[in-house]
């Protein structure tokens, strides 16, 4: 895709759309700070995390504001550049485990070297992934964490997965 394609747009507000409704659905309709003490991103609000945003005030983080640092966020890294599929589960993942993290896992799927950036060798052997491939590597990096993380948040994780895996379908038959 190119960035500021008409289906760039479409699938970066689907992508964003489907990442703030699940962290809603998670955190509440209110969506209320989450204080977990043993989330290792801190303090949490439609899914902002305060270890991605230092310095940002998390408890006053407003729809708007979210949904500003995640247009951000998607053109910083680079999803926009693989296929819309792609594009939408490298992005939820990297909400969630940060987007080097998921762009390296896209690697991984991808046989390619994997430095967290999507340059063009990514970009090419991506053609060749498919999505369930991308999903595989990122199950397999939830249970992959310590027994202490697994045993906490491992349901949250699968779910997120499943409900992706779920989203991707819907988009593959209007944007393939």
């Amino acid at each position: 895709m190119t960035y500021g394609s008409d289906l760039e747009k479409l699938v970066r507000a689907f992508s964003i759309s489907v990442v703030l409704w699940q962290e809603i659905e998670w955190e509440g309709e209110n969506a209320k700070t989450e204080h977990d003490p043993h989330d290792p991103g801190g303090a949490t609000k439609f899914g902002v995390d305060l270890r991605s945003h230092p310095g940002l005030r998390i408890e006053d983080l407003s729809f708007e504001k979210a949904w500003e640092i995640y247009e951000k966020e998607w053109a910083d890294c680079g999803a926009h550049r693989l296929r819309p599929s792609l594009a939408f589960l490298v992005f939820n993942a990297g909400v969630n485990i940060g987007y080097r993290k998921a762009i390296t896992l896209l690697q991984a799927a991808a046989g390619v070297e994997q430095d967290g950036v999507i340059g063009e060798k990514t970009v090419e052997a991506s053609k060749e992934v498919k999505d369930w491939q991308f999903i595989s590597k990122w199950d397999g990096y939830y249970y992959g964490l310590s027994i202490v993380l697994r045993e906490r948040f491992l349901e949250g994780w699968v779910t997120r997965v499943r409900k992706a895996y779920d989203a991707v379908r819907f988009l593959n038959n209007y944007a393939p």
